[in-house]
């Protein structure tokens, strides 16, 4: 999908499952390794967590947990990747 159309993607969504009282919550992508590959994916990061925060909607934030353990130096197991 498009970047651009990505977060009205995830607008729609949220809005359909409001409408039957449903409570969306919002996932980012975990990184991948090697962490080169992850240039493309970071700009759909930023846009799920900008809808999550625009539309007050709960956010597991996958990738910034990746990241802070990689920022305290631990390594993740070789079947991970």
């Amino acid at each position: 999908m498009e970047l651009e159309d990505y977060g009205p993607n995830l607008k729609e969504m949220i809005r359909q499952l409001r409408e039957k009282a449903v409570q969306p919550i919002l996932m980012t992508s975990n990184p991948f390794l090697p962490a080169a590959k992850n240039v493309g994916l970071k700009p759909y990061i930023e846009a799920c967590r900008n809808v999550a925060r625009d539309e007050g909607v709960p956010l597991i934030d996958v990738y910034q947990a990746f990241a802070e353990l990689t920022i305290e130096g631990n390594q993740l197991p070789k079947m991970y990747y």
